[in-house]
């Protein structure tokens, strides 16, 4: 059941999942990555961030009233708020953005297999401990069998606990559908002013079975690390087969460097040579890893294209595969800009001066400093 432990938690650095992010994550050991999902910062970067604001007041959100849109895939059926955004990462899993001023919010679908019912109260548990695994500071507030308005019976499980350094607290719904379970999770950031809790429980009252799921989640996308990796050898260890699917369950959801998975794997309680055979044998293309993680980066905060370098390097990348990455973000490097003055004079005073300065620090160009200055009114 381990990779779908995985897979649920996509509120890791996954693929542009926490959108809106108005703080960075702080600095974190290079040496021991803490989850599968946790992002750090190089210290030249932390150093010298400002502050984050004090949040917003939290409100019971009420999406729903502004219409609805039909949602099928993965054995079921509901009804999802009009004004969540689906948008298609590109990883076979179903998002949905709520709409909200800062912070990171949204619904993630997926369908995956496991070894019995999740109605089980073993699979129900064990099931949990896999996403508390991934949280620091974790609390579990619910973890029990309901049934939905349709009587549909799901688990129900509440979370809250720290992720990349933001405290989030996440409600999940597991249903038993087609030829496994389907997992809708509604994350959202302590901060980000709305609380989706009642728009949630509104949508799993509305689900449905509606058969087997999408064919598409049958079989690997075609170039996916399950198919691109070699052909493993049959004197294959226990612990080198264990490390190969750990590897691929990390790559499923979130994008590492060689050395940077090599890591994860070993802090997992791989040897080195566990670990390296994982990384070398999961079909992993490092180039585009680092041009996911650049997006992923994107997504969440400002960089200047050295910034992104750097970070991608102290992600473990090489130069190259971190600079190919930068250069093929498509960031636009004046609206990078434009978006950390204003990150910093949301938090801070700054003149003119010293804000192109702080800028320039962060490894803008002048004219891009001068240009991210006149964008926010100076």
């Amino acid at each position: 059941m381990k990779r779908f432990f995985a897979a649920i938690l996509t509120v890791g650095m996954l693929a542009g999942i926490l959108v809106g992010c108005a703080t960075k994550p702080e600095a974190s050991s290079a040496s021991t990555p803490q989850t599968a999902s946790s992002v750090s910062q190089p210290a030249s970067a932390s150093s010298s961030a400002p502050a984050a604001s004090s949040a917003p007041e939290t409100i019971l959100s009420n999406d729903f009233a502004g219409g609805t849109q039909a949602y099928e895939n993965f054995g079921i059926s509901c009804e999802i708020p009009q004004a969540w955004e689906k948008t298609d990462l590109g990883n076979g899993k179903d998002y949905f953005y709520p709409p909200i001023d800062q912070g990171a919010a949204f619904l993630m679908i997926d369908h995956g297999s496991i070894d019995g019912s999740i109605l089980d109260e073993n699979v129900r548990l064990g099931f949990t401990e896999g996403m508390e695994k991934s949280l620091t500071n974790v609390t579990r507030i619910q973890c029990e069998i309901v049934k939905n308005k349709a009587g549909m019976p799901y688990a129900a499980i509440h979370l809250k606990g720290e992720l990349q350094g933001l405290t989030m607290e996440f409600y999940n719904a597991i249903f038993d559908a087609g030829d496994g379970i389907t997992t809708m999770g509604i994350s959202q950031q302590e901060g980000c002013g709305k609380d989706f809790s009642g728009d949630f429980q509104r949508i799993v009252d509305t689900v449905q079975l509606t058969g087997t799921p999408a064919d598409s989640q049958a079989e690997p996308a075609a170039g996916s690390a399950a198919q691109e990796a070699p052909k493993t050898s049959a004197a294959e260890t226990t612990g080198q087969r264990n490390a190969l699917s750990q590897a691929k369950d990390y790559l499923s959801v979130m994008a590492f460097s060689r050395s940077g998975l090599i890591r994860q794997l070993e802090f997992e309680g791989f040897t080195t040579e566990e670990a390296t055979y994982g990384a070398d044998h999961c079909g992993a293309d490092w180039n585009k890893q680092a041009a996911k993680q650049a997006q992923d980066y994107l997504k969440i905060m400002s960089f200047s294209r050295s910034g992104l370098i750097k970070q991608l390097e102290f992600e473990g990348f090489t130069t190259e595969e971190a600079t190919s990455a930068a250069d093929g973000s498509g960031a636009d490097w004046n609206e990078q800009a434009a978006k950390q003055a204003q990150d910093y004079l949301d938090t801070m005073s700054f003149s003119r001066s010293g804000l192109i300065q702080q800028l320039k620090f962060e490894g803008f160009t002048q004219e891009q400093a001068e240009y991210g200055a006149a964008a926010v009114g100076y």
